[in-house]
């Protein structure tokens, strides 16, 4: 409450005022002054809340993204041992096919990736085996989604130049309505996107 300097005085010389009234007023106040103080302090517990889950999203997507270094550097180093293997590197549109790099794997009846055969290329091979490893594993739908809509950020170059801008952009759709599902509806977005990662896999590369 904003006390207008020239009301205030009037009350106070007002015959009917009172050290009551006065009283009184100033405990208003200080009730307006702690209502604030408890509001603040009520959304200072909630965006820590969301910053730490931000901060744990984040970590986990570090943590994604420097194993995914690793794994490119390991096969990086299995490169310069192989002539084969540069050849498909460096010469990716001349090398031959090894249909035995990349064979079909079903988990769950109802969740599979089904891939055709196919070469090491943008790095896609190290995304199959990490998207085979969410299908396999026992966390709740949710979890999964996440782990998977991480995914999609950690390959978001790798993805766009296979898959295009259009493609992308439901996945986007879909990591931005992630926060409003329920475990029924996570368990649906679980299924389509499999179903988004099969596209990527069923292309001939």
């Amino acid at each position: 409450m904003i006390i207008n300097k020239e009301i205030f005085m009037t009350f106070l010389e007002s015959e009917d005022w009172n050290n009551e009234k006065t009283y009184n007023l100033f405990l208003r106040l200080n009730q307006e002054h702690i209502d604030k103080i408890l509001l603040l302090e009520s959304n200072l517990e909630s965006y820590k809340s969301s910053f730490n889950e931000v901060k744990n999203m984040l970590e986990e997507t570090l943590d994604k993204y420097d194993n995914c270094l690793k794994m490119c550097q390991k096969f990086q180093n299995k490169s310069t041992k192989s002539t084969s293997c540069q050849t498909y590197i460096h010469n990716i549109h001349h090398a031959t096919i090894d249909h035995s790099l990349c064979n079909p794997i079903i988990t769950e009846p109802q969740y599979q990736l089904i891939t055709k055969p196919t070469i090491m290329k943008l790095n896609l091979d190290i995304l199959l085996d990490e998207t085979k490893d969410i299908i396999k594993n026992k966390k709740n739908y949710k979890d999964k989604n996440k782990d998977i809509l991480v995914l999609l950020v950690d390959y978001k170059k790798e993805l766009i130049k296979l898959m295009g801008k259009t493609w992308y952009k439901k996945c986007v759709k879909y990591a931005e309505d992630f926060a409003k599902l329920n475990d029924d509806e996570h368990k649906k977005l679980f299924t389509t996107l499999i179903a988004l990662f099969n596209e990527v896999f069923e292309n001939d590369w």
